[in-house]
């Protein structure tokens, strides 16, 4: 029995940070793609868990296209069952009573689980029970509630929520809990990074969006497409549709003596990963990369004071893919060893002293000093015509490391041309 599961599409939402918005970039392209893809494999059903709709962009474009969708994939004699995320709680019941179909099923209407019976062409046939959300929070487990079927099937758990998070809103689900089910698989949504975790138990599955909509949302995004056996074994494997990727790639640039050979390397690694993307995942469509230089280097001064600005105008095309530098960072460290400059008693020791205990837990009380007063700047009336983000504390801890290491190489400069 072959199952496509497809969670958290948010349909009218736009990948962010592409210089341009043409119709192949946009989650509901993918959507057309991921249908088409089920037709092809002649899958037994469509399983959507929730999140396909976003509340808060273009509502009615995204309900239109998911009910076309829908109303495909039941022509093509594959029937969909879904349940309702914390986005689209209001959208399924809707949708539901506007269509009014057979082969369309929304599970779990009310925070109330609800099961849905599916046979195969081949006559074979497994239950489905699903949870959907009532409303936009709900913060205890579904799982308080669930109740195993009584049936000589395998079993298809489907629910939308937070996986040990005891704390979320988002109705925080136990993945011990879940694995202890003698189900199939678990068909999860709402985290838009895809996991696919078997060990220790019932296999649980998190699709992951349908399309990367940020830049925090690296790797490959795509469809799922479960495989479940006569003995209940279930496997899984993703189907790599998206037409967008995000990517964080780490260039160690501690051989380069200048600037012209980092920018080089630059180009040459972004270069030799488009070409990588584009011949592994055909589908892609455009890459967003954000570099982050790192490696001990004598150039530390000069990246910190010339951070190569105009890396974002790096364009790069390889056949129908094209890519582009969003933000490029630096997590570099100079050229020195400071175990050795610490051991003297003059201003580079006495920083080098300090930055090494920066990593020690004595020194929190002065990152979480550091933090608070930063946090006094950054609300304050002058600064926040800015509408610059405030910094947590690992950002606070890590500026001051970087303005420590700053101000080392200048000591240690100064030091050598004394």
């Amino acid at each position: 029995m072959k199952i496509l599961c497809i969670g958290d599409a948010h349909l009218g939402r736009f990948p962010s940070r592409v210089p341009d918005n043409p119709k192949e970039l946009a989650v509901r392209f993918v959507w057309g793609r991921a249908i088409q893809c089920a037709i092809d494999h002649n899958v037994d059903a469509v399983v959507l868990t929730g999140d396909m709709v976003d509340s808060s962009n273009h509502y009615f474009e995204a309900y239109g296209a998911l009910k076309r969708g829908i109303e495909q994939l039941v022509k093509s004699d594959i029937p969909v069952f879904a349940i309702a995320g914390n986005h689209d709680h209001d959208v399924f019941p809707r949708l539901a009573s506007d269509m009014g179909i057979d082969g369309f099923t929304v599970l779990g209407l009310c925070g109330r689980w609800s099961q849905g019976m599916l046979e195969s062409s081949s006559g074979e046939k497994a239950c489905l029970i699903g949870w959907s959300f009532p409303d936009s929070h709900y913060p205890d487990s579904p799982l308080d509630t669930f109740e195993l079927p009584n049936v000589d099937l395998p079993i298809i758990g489907i629910v939308h929520g937070d996986l040990d998070v005891p704390s979320s809103r988002y109705a925080p689900l136990s993945l011990s809990a879940l694995q202890e089910q003698p189900v199939a698989v678990w068909l999860l949504g709402h985290v838009h990074a895809s996991r696919w975790i078997e060990s220790a138990g019932t296999p649980v599955l998190y699709p992951g969006s349908l399309q990367a909509l940020d830049p925090g949302e690296t790797g490959t995004h795509g469809p799922w497409l479960v495989t479940i056996a006569p003995d209940s074994t279930a496997k899984a494997k993703q189907l790599p549709l998206a037409t967008v990727r995000y990517e964080d790639v780490e260039i160690d640039v501690s051989e380069f003596t200048e600037l012209a050979e980092i920018k080089s390397h630059l180009t040459d690694i972004l270069g030799r990963h488009t070409e990588e993307l584009s011949d592994k995942f055909p589908a892609l469509h455009r890459v967003v990369f954000r570099p982050k230089l790192s490696g001990r280097t004598a150039l530390y001064r000069v990246l910190a004071q010339q951070p190569l600005n105009d890396v974002d105008d790096l364009d790069i095309e390889y056949g129908s893919l094209q890519a582009r530098v969003d933000v490029l960072t630096q997590d570099t460290t100079p050229a020195y060893d400071l175990q050795k400059i610490a051991r003297f008693s003059d201003p580079p020791a006495i920083l080098a002293r300090w930055l090494l205990d920066l990593d020690q837990p004595q020194c929190k009380a002065l990152v979480q000093e550091a933090y608070v007063a930063l946090q006094r700047v950054y609300r304050s009336k002058a600064y926040s015509t800015l509408d610059d983000a405030s910094p947590n504390e690992t950002e606070a801890e890590n500026l001051l490391k970087r303005q420590g290491q700053l101000l080392l190489d200048e000591l240690m400069g100064q030091k050598e041309n004394a």
